[in-house]
């Protein structure tokens, strides 16, 4: 399994908690206890950010 897969099986598995967790709001406390994080506040790309990503990404936030 190469990076991309790897990232698009992971964005998946995410993408089934989140459904499962708005049918059980008891899920979700325990992933963000067992997680350290909120549900959702992750995000996974499909790919690597480019240098190009990253200048875009900066000059947008600057913006703010």
């Amino acid at each position: 399994m190469d990076e991309t897969d790897l990232f698009k099986e992971m964005a998946r598995l995410d993408a089934e908690l989140l459904d499962l967790m708005k049918d059980s709001p008891e899920l979700e406390e325990i992933y963000a206890e067992e997680m350290g994080e909120d549900p959702g506040s992750v995000v996974y790309l499909p790919r690597a950010p480019t240098p190009e990503d990253w200048a875009r990404a900066q000059e947008l936030a600057k913006r703010k």
